[in-house]
């Protein structure tokens, strides 16, 4: 599976992510197996319940420097924003 390597996707992968930094998990190990001929493809390690919290409170930290202008990236910055409007919600608790 050639293409695999040219998307950099490794045997095992982490599925934990703040966005900017991968970071590793130690969740559950989540294999994928091709429906073709029955090989895995590969597998991600999912979230444990610390790894979730970091990410959250990475979010968070993000979301206060934007709202008070002390972010250094701005919405619009990536690809993915370009032309959106940041959907900002917080949560209660």
């Amino acid at each position: 599976m050639d293409f695999l390597h040219t998307l950099r996707i490794q045997p095992e992968n982490s599925g934990l992510s703040t966005g900017q930094e991968w970071l590793s998990g130690n969740g559950t190990l989540i294999e994928s197996y091709s429906p073709v001929d029955g090989k895995k493809i590969g597998a991600v390690t999912a979230a444990d319940r610390t790894g979730y919290d970091a990410v959250i409170s990475k979010g968070n930290s993000c979301l206060s420097a934007m709202e008070t202008g002390s972010c250094s990236q701005t919405w619009g910055s990536s690809p993915a924003d370009r032309g959106s409007t940041p959907a900002i919600q917080r949560t209660p608790g």
